[in-house]
């Protein structure tokens, strides 16, 4: 007998400026699994998905590593801060499969969707490497993904950039060193 296996499809939305005349490339990652935003599985949720810049990129933090990781996938919906706010399941690559677990919710601070913990927590101050808590459990089921399928859809929605403004661009060809490109 086979597991069931979830599908994942990567989305770049745009979204209004908040507050209005604020950064008008207000965009953001929506990850749908199995049809659904991974919003709306968590009851009452206001949380929106993470910058694209951030997430879908070469290096991907949505890219299982050597071992098992927490990446902020989505984070708070009224600020649009991770440290406020954030979704982190743990992302594992195995047999073939990529596994997201152990979803938490953190208030407790990741400043980006790396798993690198950088930021301020509300009881300990300044964080670096490890935040001290162990967040709270979300009740999102296990999602379990074909390997290949999975890095395919990262690797898709990373190179379309139909999305990005002339401001975007810019700055992601500076960053490559290819100004002009």
């Amino acid at each position: 007998m086979s597991l069931p296996l979830n599908t994942i499809e990567l989305r770049v939305e745009r979204r209004p400026a908040e507050p209005p005349g604020e950064r008008e490339d207000y965009s953001v990652t929506t990850i749908v699994v199995d049809g659904r935003d991974i919003a709306e599985w968590v009851p009452g949720s206001r949380m929106i998905g993470q910058d694209p810049d951030d997430m879908l990129i070469p290096t991907s933090p949505l890219l299982p590593a050597a071992a098992p990781r927490r990446v902020s996938v989505y984070r708070c919906g009224c600020c649009g801060d991770s440290a406020e706010d954030s979704i982190t399941p743990l992302i594992s690559a195995v047999d073939g499969l990529v596994v997201w677990s152990d979803e938490r919710h953190w208030n407790c601070v990741l400043a980006r969707p790396l798993p690198v913990w950088v930021g301020y927590c509300p009881t300990e101050g300044p964080v670096v490497e490890q935040c001290p808590h162990e967040g709270k459990v979300v009740g999102l089921p296990d999602f379990v993904f074909d390997g290949h399928r999975y890095a395919g859809e990262v690797a898709r929605a990373t190179a379309d950039l139909s999305w990005e403004t002339a401001d975007r661009t810019a700055a992601r060809l500076l960053a490559r060193g290819q100004p002009g490109s």
